[in-house]
């Protein structure tokens, strides 16, 4: 909270990142100002804006107590959060595949409900491959329709294959058949490490 603002003496609000829930809650004092909260040692993954506080006012116990979720300015975050946490749910050549596409947008609507998605994945090479609904022929769609939406991939692409752990989950084959499209979008090269 900000110098002109605090909190009320007759409230009592707890409040807790979104991604521990109240047990990891805070009570704020009465009349605070300025940092009204702080979580220290969290791991990168438990950083986060939305918190869930719990409010009531204290000479008023015939007023049911509120629960909300907020949108918090928080101060610390790291620059490069975001591509840590992509990173961590990319942990493994199908769920890089997964995200493809989704960048891809490909509509799997036209697949059965009961189509295991991750048994279609198989390993190593093959993780580039869902069932019948290929990479290549997603990549040839969208080369086709709009190949502007390939901007999102390269960055993507050039963001995971900066680091080391990255570029173990990019296929060779996979990194040749990008630059095939690069050369034709005219994209800057992504090396096929």
């Amino acid at each position: 909270m900000d110098d002109e603002h605090s909190v009320d003496d007759d409230l009592d609000i707890q409040i807790w990142p979104a991604s521990l829930g109240p047990g990891a809650s805070k009570k704020l004092a009465p009349a605070a100002v300025g940092q009204i909260a702080r979580w220290d040692g969290l791991p990168l993954l438990q950083l986060s804006a939305f918190f869930g506080a719990h409010a009531t006012i204290r000479n008023r116990p015939n007023l049911r107590p509120v629960r909300l979720a907020l949108n918090l300015p928080v101060v610390g975050m790291p620059d490069d959060r975001s591509q840590h946490i992509l990173r961590s749910l990319l942990e493994s050549p199908g769920r890089v595949v997964q995200y493809l596409f989704m960048l891809l947008s490909l509509d799997l609507t036209g697949m059965p409900s009961d189509t295991d998605i991750s048994g279609l994945l198989g390993s190593g090479d093959g993780a580039w491959r869902l069932g019948a609904l290929g990479l290549f022929e997603a990549l040839l769609r969208v080369l086709k329709a709009d190949p502007r939406r390939l901007a999102a991939v390269d960055a993507f692409l050039t963001d995971l294959t900066s680091q080391p752990e990255g570029e173990r989950l990019v296929p060779p084959d996979f990194a040749r058949l990008w630059g095939a499209v690069q050369s034709a979008v005219s994209l800057p090269a992504v090396s096929a490490r």
